[in-house]
């Protein structure tokens, strides 16, 4: 099988579209401010004292990142970095 070098195939990944990268950066920053909001009724929770509260709302948090985790971007460079 034949197979050409990457740099002859042009841009590699290939670079979304401008409405596609617009799209992410708003879903992005919308998931964003919901954390940022959480965070900050979490600490008016704190503030009350009720220990229920506070270690309900920690529970949440905790099961949140266990159910989602926090998903990172690979680039083409850290993907391949360990590779020869």
């Amino acid at each position: 099988m034949l197979t050409l070098p990457l740099a002859l195939c042009g841009a590699w990944p290939p670079t979304p579209a401008p409405y596609v990268q617009l799209a992410r950066n708003v879903a992005r920053s919308a998931l964003t401010g919901a954390r940022v909001w959480l965070e900050y009724m979490l600490m008016l929770v704190v503030v009350t004292f009720n220990i229920g509260l506070i270690v309900c709302a920690t529970l949440g948090f905790m099961l949140g990142a266990l159910a989602f985790g926090e998903h990172k971007l690979r680039t083409h460079g850290s993907a391949s970095a360990g590779r020869s």
